[in-house]
């Protein structure tokens, strides 16, 4: 769970230890997402500012309140990642243009496509809409007009001479503007304007236009290079007398009603906001480094929103400056199942009601979790990050916090009667109190690469952790004081006690890895393995290789069986089960997952984790 990363010479290899491997995409039963899982890759608000669009490297449209920060549509259908969002002037109309070289329109209002225009021969990178809603302008490998109610190309008025930069009508929608840059060191570019009717090229200009409005009356330029960069605005082809302070200078966007008009500054990614009317003084927020390469502007200048080099949008507040949510998977480490296996909850304390594969309220919250568990009765989620957070799902409020012994908290377990819960801080496990928020317990070794694995047997009586670096401690709660400390080869990863309370499993990780010529390769000797003990005697009962890692481990409802989630370092993994007495495999439940951290359902009827390859994602695999 821990980002750190420690490198040694092993011979005369480099070594690197890490907790967790690469892995490939491996499909699903089911894909639960909040947000984008790829990054953003345009974002526009509405011409009345009601809505916010945003497109994303997976393919999808979403439409958003930015007043409450709540997703409110979700358009589907382009199965590339989609390059160029535009609304109609009186907001009825979405149009989307993706890398699958498709256009579709859609009704805003209602969410349901109205027409699939055959793009381009290459992806369409930008698009506008005429005065009046019925003609689209597209560009990409050409520069096409289309006729939106007929649904039909009308023209093509040109080819592609260089990267186009900004596309748009003129007021009257009598010509199409287009503006390409040569991208060289001086900046350069040219503006050709076609006339809508013929096709016929009107006039070309020598200049960069960064932006337009959406209505073309306003353009920005960009003048210098580097930090001494400028950005000039023109109305109706004439100077405005506005001038953007110099600097290097970023993404720049016009509100719909063209009122308004945004900036970014790299490397600092300070964002400046100002009327485009009358010499309105500068707001500016800072969304942190490489956060603004995209901007929108809501019509009444309130509203900023920001996306970056991630899947996350970020709403300002232009008169505060304050950041007022973030409209994104949350992300974070782990998975949890309700105790009647009819919800899902990810670290970004997201909840989806698996029926209706329908998110659902959940607790707001700008810190993703390190590892989230029920109560036993449903009521409560805990989440760890620097404290444990006990969160009511009725109220979804916060209703109390546990403090550990280090600077982080992960692996909430609350014990079966729901009276207590245990969490690792980096190796030092303790055990609370979940009435008084008294801390009962703690033990344990601090260790930057625990894994913090902890379990709690059926009666609540025992607590099992990952107390150091291959150990295993059961510490009896009752008495006081240890009851056994079992060991294994490698990092502890999952454990889990047996239905009657007799027996305790766990999975281990390999933690060691290397760069050789192939690749990387786990280190000699630094095989995982799902291990069993019986807890009366202290013998173990057996111990089998389980790939390079075991995320998860879970007894069968009737104890004879064991499942488990493993996998290898280049290859996907599976969910396996084993006999309980012999350590014999019995058959593949599901064999290709995405197994580095996940849980099964009680049960035992899926197994989940989160989207490694697909950020924000939380994936089902029903196990058959």
């Amino acid at each position: 769970m821990l980002a750190a990363v420690t490198m040694f010479l092993l011979g005369q290899i480099q070594a690197v230890l890490v907790p967790a491997p690469p892995v490939e995409e491996v499909p699903a039963d089911l894909v639960l997402v909040s947000g984008h899982t790829r990054p953003v890759t345009a974002l526009l608000f509405s011409p009345d500012g009601k809505t916010l669009a945003s497109s994303g490297g997976d393919g999808a449209v979403l439409l958003w309140d930015p007043r409450s920060g709540v997703e409110t549509g979700r358009l589907a259908g382009h199965t590339g990642a989609v390059r160029a969002i535009a609304f109609s002037p009186d907001g009825r109309l979405l149009a989307s243009a993706s890398e699958d070289r498709t256009i579709r329109v859609w009704d805003a209002g209602a969410r349901k496509l109205l027409r699939s225009l055959a793009g381009d021969a290459g992806p369409v990178t930008h698009l506008a809409f005429g005065p009046g809603g019925a003609r689209l302008a597209s560009a990409g490998d050409s520069v096409r007009l289309w006729d939106i109610p007929a649904g039909k190309l009308l023209r093509v008025l040109s080819s592609r001479e260089y990267e186009i930069s900004a596309l748009a009508f003129s007021p009257d929608g009598g010509q199409v503007w287009v503006a390409s840059q040569f991208g060289d060191m001086e900046i350069q570019g040219v503006v050709k304007a076609f006339d809508a009717r013929t096709g016929l090229l009107r006039g070309t200009r020598r200049e960069i236009v960064r932006a337009w409005s959406g209505d073309g009356r306003w353009e920005a330029r960009q003048e210098g290079q580097w930090t001494a960069q400028r950005i000039r605005l023109r109305q109706d082809g004439r100077e405005a007398g506005i001038s953007v302070a110099p600097g290097n200078t970023g993404p720049l966007a016009f509100s719909p009603g063209a009122g308004w008009v945004a900036w970014s500054a790299h490397p600092d990614d300070v964002v400046g906001i100002r009327s485009t009317r009358g010499q309105a003084p500068v707001r500016r927020v800072s969304a942190g480094a490489w956060r603004c390469e995209l901007l929108a502007v809501s019509p009444d200048g309130a509203w900023l929103a920001v996306a970056g080099r991630d899947p996350a949008i970020r709403v300002f507040d232009t008169r505060s400056g304050q950041a007022r949510f973030t409209l994104a998977p949350r992300g974070g480490h782990g998975v949890a199942f309700s105790p009647d296996g009819t919800h899902l909850a990810s670290a970004g304390l997201q909840i989806w009601n698996l029926a209706t594969r329908r998110e659902l309220p959940g607790p707001r919250t700008e810190e993703a979790a390190l590892g989230i568990a029920y109560s036993p009765d449903g009521r409560f989620l805990a989440a760890g990050v620097r404290s444990i957070r006990l969160w009511d799902l009725t109220a979804h409020t916060l209703v109390r916090e546990f403090r550990g012994a280090g600077d982080v908290l992960t692996s909430p377990v609350f014990s079966p009667d729901g009276k207590l819960l245990a969490a690792s801080s980096r190796g030092v496990v303790s055990v609370w109190d979940v009435a008084s928020g008294r801390n009962i317990v703690q033990f344990g070794e601090p260790d930057l690469y625990n894994l913090g694995a902890v379990a709690f047997s059926p009666d609540s009586r025992l607590v099992a952790a990952s107390a150091r670096a291959g150990v295993i401690r059961v510490f009896d709660l009752a008495a006081g004081h240890d009851l056994r400390e079992f060991r294994m080869g490698a990092a502890v990863a999952a454990l889990a006690f047996s239905p009657d309370g007799r027996t305790l499993a766990a999975g281990s990780r390999a933690q060691v890895r290397f760069r050789s010529p192939a690749g990387m390769e786990v280190a000699p000797g630094q095989t995982a393995a799902l291990a069993v003990w019986d807890l009366a005697t202290g013998r173990g009962r057996f111990s089998v290789p389980a790939g390079d890692w075991v995320s998860a481990v879970a007894w069968s409802i009737d104890g004879r069986g064991i499942l488990a989630a493993h996998g290898e370092l280049n290859q996907p993994g599976s969910v396996r089960l084993f006999d309980a007495a012999s350590g014999r495999e019995i058959r593949t439940l599901a064999p290709r997952v995405e197994a580095q951290e996940g849980a099964f359902s009680p049960d035992r009827r899926w197994f989940t984790a989160t989207g490694r390859s697909a950020p924000g994602a939380v994936m089902l695999w029903r196990l058959r």
